[in-house]
């Protein structure tokens, strides 16, 4: 008998909003319950005077999660996430890392600046993101987790050598770059995001690993590969053809 998937935790980045992640996440229901999270004093989420800092957010999040959890993360909340997998790796099953620009030299890969346009932006919004620099580049080795990391290829915050670097120093990480995308892809175009997430997921599910292990045995393995591609696509397709039809459904009146 199998067990639920593990819920799915989405941060937002720097903007802090907690509907950012929601067309992804909607588009993704069937792999984990998801936890869409905002951030206290961020647009559509109250202010909480208790918090002062980037480490207390990071903690006060932590806190209030699961004991074990998949980590999607945007942009800022990168720094966020990166953090918890090192120091917390065993409530961490896997991550996303989306348009990364927190957590490692971001501007010395050649991101843009984006602190004082944020700050413009969102004037009474708390400035954690805008005055962390952390720098976790030295600590990733230490992240032995499944890790998808997204780039889109017109992020001028976040530019393919940012993924290119979390691909080399994550040991377990995987790197996909997203043909025109934006900063924000995972709002703008949420199923340019999610499919590639739902195929990660399909793919560092260790249940299905298992399965498969007791289905085609240890002098099979050649043979896993094949197998492991054709599930993966016809998943995919099931997978779109049901979300047509919820997406159906839902504009019945």
């Amino acid at each position: 008998m199998s067990s639920s998937p593990l819920p799915i935790v989405y941060l937002p980045g720097g903007g802090g909003r907690s509907f950012f992640w929601r067309p992804v996440a909607d588009r993704l229901w069937r792999h984990g319950a998801p936890i869409v999270l905002g951030y206290p004093g961020f647009g559509d989420v109250p202010a909480d005077p208790s918090l002062r800092s980037l480490s207390e957010l990071h903690a006060a999040v932590l806190a209030i999660l699961p004991p074990r959890f998949h980590l999607v993360a945007q942009s800022m909340g990168n720094v966020i996430a990166l953090r918890a997998a090192i120091e917390h790796p065993a409530r961490v099953a896997s991550l996303v890392l989306c348009a990364v620009s927190g957590g490692i030299d971001v501007r010395g890969l050649g991101g843009a600046e984006w602190r004082e346009s944020l700050s413009a932006e969102q004037p009474s919004a708390p400035t954690w993101f805008i005055d962390d620099r952390s720098d976790f580049t030295e600590h990733l080795p230490s992240i032995r987790v499944p890790t998808l990391v997204l780039s889109g290829d017109r992020d001028p915050l976040s530019p393919v050598a940012v993924g290119e670097l979390l691909r080399a120093r994550i040991p377990m990480a995987q790197l996909q770059v997203v043909a025109g995308g934006s900063h924000g892809m995972a709002y703008d175009e949420p199923d340019r995001v999610a499919s590639p997430i739902a195929a990660f997921r399909r793919e560092s599910s260790p249940d299905r690993d298992r399965r498969l292990g007791r289905l085609l045995g240890p002098s099979q393995a050649h043979r896993r590969g094949a197998v492991l591609r054709q599930i993966a696509h016809f998943g995919d397709v099931l997978e779109q053809e049901l979300d047509l039809f919820v997406r159906r459904i839902r504009r019945l009146p």
